[in-house]
């Protein structure tokens, strides 16, 4: 009894024993990692520890390489939106320079040496503090939208109609 008490002890503390515990293999790098298995490949229960570990970090990677994906979806759809939103934003002012006959800043806006362009996104308090009387009068016929209600639209309809 106590030869098969010795023994197990003896078998609990061999280095193969020791080296795959789950915390000292996942500081270990890859080619550590495959140095310990073919090292240690003819014990069963060490094979089966590296392999685990390796398992692991494989999914890690995948989760990673998702994340990354969808990140690199959400990067592109904003710079589609964004790219939308200028157009819109564009034609908007063009429509409004036709309709104003290019009165678009009244005196204060002038003064100030505003850019008439900037008044067709941001914060709707600065676009009337410039605005001319036929610029609010155009806004109040087609409506200006800034990025963020474009944005809030385009989700809930088709992107091309997101502006209508």
């Amino acid at each position: 009894m106590l030869k098969a008490t010795l023994t197990a002890l003896a078998h609990t503390l061999s280095p193969a024993r020791r080296a795959i515990r789950p915390e000292r293999l996942q500081a270990l790098t890859d080619e550590e990692l495959a140095d310990l298995f073919q090292r240690w490949n003819r014990r069963s229960f060490v094979a089966d520890a590296v392999l685990r570990e390796a398992d692991r970090r494989d999914k890690v990677d995948e989760k990673a390489r998702q994340k990354a994906t969808r990140q690199a979806r959400r990067r592109a759809k904003e710079a589609g939106l964004r790219d939308a939103y200028q157009d819109w934003v564009h034609s908007q002012y063009l429509l409004a320079e036709e309709y104003t006959r290019g009165n678009l800043l009244n005196r204060v806006g002038k003064a100030a040496g505003v850019d008439p362009y900037s008044l067709f996104s941001g914060q709707w308090s600065r676009a009337r503090k410039y605005a001319s009387e036929e610029l609010v009068a155009f806004w109040g016929e087609h409506g200006r939208i800034t990025f963020a209600e474009f944005k809030r639209r385009s989700r809930e309809q088709a992107p091309e109609q997101a502006a209508a």
